[in-house]
């Protein structure tokens, strides 16, 4: 194997990796936000007014954090929260290894007061099938403190170090062992992989309004999945290099230019033959599934509802490895597969965007997923789009101090016409005539 074809193919490989790895922590998050949801809602629909319903939360808050940073780590172990069976004692949450199905760690999950803590730790009935307790932060916080007060009651000598007495050294021992709970009895762990604390503030709030919590998880997992997918376009542009003439007659298609109906399929040919490779596809995947997402929302610029809804679900297939290129422009044809092309490789690689779509168009469609830090990394990378940004930087800075100068003028001229509509007003009043000066 030559040392492009190997560069390549390492290349591909690492996209491919990184890609599925945000795709899978994206769907991570969006899975954890509807179990959120779904484990305080009762079978009719309804929020259930269970007095546990905090607890219930927390118990998803634990296993989600943890699931989040097992696939950041790329570890196979996973948490589950189980439902009741109406067994004392039963583990809340279980660790798991995805490879065997085997549990490694069960844990009990308790949110509450101090002594309600306390009481559910001496509880015989979880002193079996239990491996540790997880409780909320401000717990575990309250367990610092109290390593903190014993501390300073333990007495020192006059060189500051503790005298060695029973009373001392239990005081010492105590104090470590409730500043090494602290430490760990808020988050839920295996194998160096462990959930986020959780505030009871935090619960607080979830448990007002659990939906739009929901809602906003999701979101933010979309978001982040586009950002994930576009920053990673700088490197991924490079396969779409042997196909730059290809994309270029896609562009005259967008921009209402008449081509040859062989030429333009042979060029869509050639564009999804490269947006079937490793990492390209998992970032164009992760674009065209947004755009099906804002459906429901009614947020799609008018430019991509203008093609159909059906020709991004039918790319979508298709990247999916559900149908062959051939059934793709078949089921959407050309024209339109061309238009559908454009904005979803302009969305995964803003360089190419700005250059095939134009600043307006564009601006539209990032604004939606709040990335100016993307379109700052590519500025960092491509000389030559960061001279186009900067001209586009200049001209809105003149565009606005234009704006600002005739804003100027109009208030001025507001003002003089006010004035001598006063003065005439006041002239009639008196009988006098006055000149427009």
């Amino acid at each position: 194997m030559g040392k492009n074809n190997l560069f390549n193919s390492v290349k591909d490989a690492i996209i491919k990796n990184v890609s599925e790895k945000d795709m899978e922590l994206a769907d991570t998050q969006r899975s954890g936000a509807d179990s959120l949801l779904s484990s305080i809602t009762k079978k009719d629909g309804t929020l259930s007014q269970n007095p546990n319903r905090k607890g219930f939360i927390f118990e998803q808050n634990q296993a989600n954090s943890f699931n989040e940073n097992a696939v950041k780590a790329g570890s196979n172990y996973r948490a589950v929260v189980d439902s009741p069976h109406g067994v004392a004692g039963e583990p809340d949450i279980r660790i798991i290894d995805q490879t065997t199905g085997e549990t490694v760690k069960t844990y009990q999950a308790k949110t509450g007061s101090t002594n309600y803590i306390n009481n559910a730790r001496t509880d015989a009935k979880y002193s079996t099938g239990t491996d540790a307790f997880v409780t909320d932060m401000d717990y575990g916080m309250n367990q610092l403190d109290k390593a903190i007060d014993l501390l300073d009651k333990v007495e020192l000598d006059s060189n500051g170090n503790p005298i060695e007495t029973v009373e001392n050294l239990s005081r010492l021992e105590r104090a470590n062992a409730y500043a090494d709970e602290a430490k760990s009895i808020d988050k839920i762990e295996y194998d160096d992989i462990s959930s986020d604390p959780t505030l009871k503030a935090e619960l607080e709030m979830q448990d007002m309004d659990p939906e739009f919590e929901r809602e906003f998880k999701i979101r933010e997992a979309n978001k982040q999945e586009i950002k994930s997918s576009a920053i990673k376009g700088a490197v991924i542009s490079g396969i779409f290099t042997a196909t730059n003439e290809s994309i270029v007659i896609l562009g005259k298609i967008y921009r209402g230019e008449e081509v040859d109906s062989s030429i333009l399929i042979d060029a869509l040919k050639k564009v999804l033959a490269s947006m079937g490779e490793g990492g390209v596809r998992g970032a164009l995947i992760a674009v065209t599934k947004q755009i099906l997402k804002l459906e429901s929302k009614s947020c799609l610029p008018v430019l991509i509802v203008s093609i159909g809804l059906d020709v991004f679900k039918s790319l979508y297939s298709y990247l999916q490895g559900e149908i062959t290129a051939e059934e793709l422009i078949k089921d959407v044809g050309p024209r339109n597969l061309a238009n559908g092309l454009i904005i979803v490789l302009s969305m995964a690689i803003p360089p190419l965007g700005f250059g095939l779509m134009g600043i307006s168009f564009m601006s539209t469609i990032w604004k939606e997923f709040d990335l100016s830090s993307v379109i700052e990394e590519y500025r960092k990378k491509d000389g030559n789009f960061d001279k186009a940004m900067s001209k586009i930087d200049f001209a809105k800075t003149n565009c606005t101090q234009i704006v600002e100068k005739s804003s100027d003028v109009l208030n001025k001229g507001k003002e003089q016409a006010k004035s001598f509509l006063s003065n005439k007003f006041s002239a009639l009043k008196k009988g006098i005539s006055v000149k427009n000066t």
